[in-house]
């Protein structure tokens, strides 16, 4: 019975790294992906903050805006770093005990 609680609490330490690490790295291309299919097309821009309605309009176009600054790296950066940090802590602390 514990074999099996600890591999379904090894499954989703797994299952949260692999998580983090997708949303690092999405984050990180977002801003790329947006830029290419969006271009320097100012009325798309504009189009997206609208989105929201008539009171939201300034939180969506200040939404854009941060996306495009050099400090958006960092949430992106640190999910990856949690991420492999996770990663690194399952291949120190269990995989090695498990192939001995």
């Amino acid at each position: 019975m514990r074999k099996v609680i600890r591999s379904i609490g090894l499954f989703a330490f797994d299952t949260f790294s692999a998580v983090m690490l997708a949303l690092g790295v999405i984050l990180l291309f977002l801003p790329i992906i947006l830029h290419l299919s969006l271009g320097a097309d100012n009325d798309a821009y504009i189009e997206i903050g609208e989105w929201g309605g008539s009171q939201p309009n300034i939180l969506g176009y200040l939404g854009l805006e941060w996306m495009f600054r050099i400090d958006f790296l960092l949430w992106p950066a640190l999910l990856i770093i949690v991420g492999l940090g996770l990663r690194w802590l399952l291949w120190v602390f269990f995989a090695r005990r498990s192939v001995v």
